[in-house]
């Protein structure tokens, strides 16, 4: 959301700091063999959809992209959250998957020119590195940072480390 924001409206946009951006689009396009190994994911959240068991599509979002807790240690009212509002993530799946905005296509990414901190834990899903490496590669003042012992929840788990990348960089724009 953040980086179409600064695509549409530049003018608005100082700088960007993405957080394991999960543009998929651009691994599909740099790497496509890098998307295999999310399919069975991506497949069982959408069956679990289709059923409308949302809390075993909450269940399987957790399993890939959470911080590494376990569904039954997490809270029944955490579960009831996610599992409420796990409609989302399918809804996303054509901006995040299909370039929907047209970002990639268009060159737009080549045109920004605010400065962009590309944030990602060393122990994240193979993808995520790929998507900022892709992204780092298109925009013109990319930082990509790697925080070690971290995973997609980085913010949440190594909330120091992150912030610190964050107030530098900062910093320095």
């Amino acid at each position: 959301m953040a980086l179409r924001l600064a695509v549409e409206q530049p003018e608005k946009v100082r700088s960007l700091t993405l957080i394991e951006p999960v543009f998929f689009a651009v691994a599909g396009q740099d790497v496509p063999a890098s998307l295999v190994a999310a399919q069975p994911y991506r497949d069982a959240l959408q069956a679990a959809l289709d059923k409308g068991d949302y809390r075993a599509a909450a269940r399987a979002f957790v399993e890939v992209w959470g911080d590494g807790t376990q569904w039954e240690a997490l809270p029944e009212t955490q579960q009831h959250a996610m599992a409420q509002r796990i409609h989302i993530v399918a809804a996303t799946e054509d901006a995040l998957y299909n370039d929907a905005s047209g970002m990639l296509v268009s060159g737009a990414l080549e045109r920004l020119d605010q400065p962009v901190l590309l944030l990602h834990g060393a122990q994240s899903e193979a993808v995520i590195p790929i998507i900022n490496t892709g992204l780092a590669a298109r925009l013109k003042r990319a930082k990509n940072v790697r925080i070690e012992g971290a995973s997609h929840m980085l913010p949440m788990t190594h909330p120091a480390l992150c912030g610190a990348e964050i107030k530098t960089f900062l910093a320095a724009v």
